[in-house]
């Protein structure tokens, strides 16, 4: 049990990390999806163009 929630942290770690390097250049689904989320949420105006983003994806 405590190694599957340590699997399941470390995954979210490294898609964070990966998602901080540049999630954009790999455009993956999931990634791209909490880029935009984030990217929404601290940035007012950038919120369209990461939408769209997502879109094309």
């Amino acid at each position: 049990m405590k190694r599957a929630a340590e699997a399941g942290a470390a995954r979210t770690r490294w898609r964070w990390e990966q998602a901080v390097a540049g999630a954009w250049c790999t455009r993956r689904r999931d990634s791209t999806n909490l880029e935009a989320k984030q990217m929404g949420r601290s940035r007012r105006r950038g919120r369209w163009r990461w939408r769209r983003w997502a879109k094309h994806s």
